[in-house]
């Protein structure tokens, strides 16, 4: 029997093993058929294609091409040619072969899509979007062909074109995690943070060990003040990945959010082990060690954060601040000093100068620095308040009721701003101590009614709760008994009437005329007149000083209780850096 021994034989041949997954002896048998045959363009083809089943891709490109230069036409060959060249990464190759495919046959929706892919891959988004259009307009229900597309359209920042292209991939396949997670960053990116959380929680459930879903949901959760689930999310992300310094940072964002500063501060140290130059952690980590009084910890943190970002004001005023905290007072002028020439418009730090200024004594250089910062950011309300506490303490100096009066108004200012602005915690921590300021200075300029009024609404706060800054109430009280008992005629401290010191000149006087007519008369001699006329002078002095040496409040305000030394900032110091909010983008 004569054996078949042609060409065609031997591609028969491949053809049969190819069908069975033997690659390798399909790969011979084409091989035979091309030296026997060597233009033959189909056995060049089948041989590049099972080449490529073995990931071969040069040696398939070689094959590929030589069925091209037999049969230019062809468009699988120029079709799988753009797939080997892509799979070397060549795109600007692969774009070519496709584009020669698509020449060929128009409507063929893969070749439109692998053109989309090489184009995305090198970055012409607008390109590779019109060609997902056109596949999708050829296969409407090609799920990667959506996916794709929202891909594509994220990359220009069209979020709102994105998402209804997520969404119809996701009835294509419900089940597909890639497709939930997208639709969540693009609702996030729109800020729709319920519906992105809800794409997330999808996109976990399908895939657990997904830690870029957990972080982004633990985003979302923040974005909608949820901190302690925010929290739960940032810890699941950090057991898949515990090197993320991303996530060790937001989990001590959103510890510190809720006041666990202990434990943010591991964390945060945990994330500076991990990146070291990391600014908003150090940053952050000075924050929450100043929350526990640690000054010294906290200097060391900001110093480091101003070592990473020596040109960004923040951390200079940080650090100024738990320099004044410790008692550096030139230490903390001189950095806020440096912070202004960064950011002469930093209204915090022109405030916490001014307040520095106030209480290291130059009451004159502290008004003129709190006036800057009220010009710099006339709806800060601290400020005012800072201004405030500096025209009482200089109508203290001089005596002067102008300074009073100004405080006034500005404590009105101040207050209504925090009520404006302030969040309620600020609220409640600071009315108490606007309420004491203006009362002393009613009654240092005789507004005894409207002070009384003020220390009186000051007690009633204390149902409140207490402040962390002092205790107003102790002195809101003090001063309250003081001017009840001038009003009433009385002073809680002595039993001595007010009219006392009256009586006692005109005694005085009356012993002196007297003197003087006796010795005229010659009933007393000169040692007599002299001691009489002692006497009188003693009764003189006793009327006018005896008031001072006990404290008697005769004038009504002398002694009142006024603010204490407060923390230099009420504002800076609580605020936690909230870092770059990166979505992650992909596993």
């Amino acid at each position: 029997m004569e054996v078949d021994l042609s060409a065609e034989h031997y591609y028969d041949q491949g053809l049969d093993l190819e069908k069975q997954g033997k690659w390798v002896e399909a790969e011979a048998k084409y091989r035979r058929a091309i030296e026997l045959e060597p233009d033959n363009a189909d056995a060049h083809f089948r041989l590049g294609y099972v080449l490529g089943e073995q990931q071969k891709s040069a040696e398939a490109e070689s094959a590929y091409r030589k069925t091209i230069e037999i049969d230019p036409d062809r468009y699988n060959a120029h079709f799988n040619l753009g797939v080997m060249l892509e799979w070397q990464e060549r795109w600007v190759e692969a774009e070519a072969e496709y584009r020669r495919a698509i020449e060929l046959e128009p409507d063929n929706a893969d070749a439109h899509f692998r053109l989309g892919y090489v184009l995305g891959e090198q970055q012409k988004s607008a390109e590779a979007e019109s060609a997902y259009r056109k596949t999708i307009e050829l296969d409407p229900d090609r799920y990667n062909a959506h996916f794709n597309l929202g891909v594509m359209l994220e990359r220009q920042k069209r979020w709102a074109e994105a998402e209804p292209e997520y969404r119809r991939a996701i009835e294509l396949e419900p089940d597909n995690a890639d497709a939930q997670f997208r639709l969540g960053y693009v609702l996030g990116e729109q800020q729709k943070p319920a519906e992105a959380e809800a794409a997330y929680r999808k996109t976990v459930e399908l895939d657990p060990q997904r830690s870029d879903a957990h972080f982004n949901l633990g985003l979302m959760l923040e974005r909608q003040g949820r901190w302690a689930e925010a929290e739960a999310a940032y810890r699941r992300a950090v057991e898949l990945k515990p090197d993320g310094a991303d996530a060790n940072f937001r989990l001590g964002y959103a510890l510190g959010e809720q006041g666990k500063s202990a434990e943010a501060e591991a964390v945060y140290r945990k994330t500076i082990a991990l990146d070291p130059n990391r600014y908003d952690a150090n940053l952050n980590l000075g924050v929450m060690l100043e929350r526990q009084g640690k000054w010294a910890d906290a200097e060391t943190a900001y110093r480091r954060a101003v070592e990473l970002d020596s040109t960004n004001p923040d951390p200079h005023l940080y650090l100024a601040n738990a320099l004044g905290e410790t008692g550096k007072y030139k230490d903390a002028e001189r950095v806020y000093r440096t912070t202004l020439e960064l950011d002469p418009n930093q209204a915090s730090a022109r405030n916490n100068l001014a307040d520095l200024l106030r209480k290291s004594g130059f009451p004159e250089a502290a008004r003129e620095e709190a006036l800057k910062a009220v010009q710099s950011d006339p709806g800060l309300w601290y400020a005012r308040h800072t201004l405030a506490e500096i025209e009482i303490d200089l109508g203290d100096e001089t005596g002067d009721a102008k300074w009073y009066e100004a405080a006034t108004r500005d404590i009105d200012t101040a207050t209504e701003l925090l009520f404006r602005v302030g969040t309620p915690q600020e609220q409640q921590e600071h009315q108490p101590h606007l309420l004491l300021q203006r009362g002393y200075a009613h009654a240092k300029i005789g507004r005894q009614d409207k002070a009384i009024a003020d220390f009186q609404q000051c007690l009633e706060l204390r149902v409140k709760g207490p402040t962390t800054h002092g205790d107003p109430f102790l002195k809101a009280r003090e001063n309250l008994k003081a001017l009840r008992s001038l009003r009433n005629g009385s002073d809680t401290h002595t039993s001595i009437p007010k009219w006392l010191p009256y009586i006692l000149v005109t005694l005085s006087v009356a012993l002196g005329g007297m003197a003087i007519v006796l010795l005229t008369l010659g009933k007393i001699d000169g040692g007599q007149f002299t001691a009489l006329i002692l006497a009188a002078f003693v009764g003189v002095f006793i009327a006018f000083f005896f008031p001072y040496v006990t404290k008697l409040k005769f004038g009504g305000v002398a002694e009142l209780e006024k603010e204490g030394s407060g923390p230099i900032n009420v504002s800076t110091t609580v605020k936690l850096e909230a870092g770059v909010e990166r979505l992650e983008q992909q596993r």
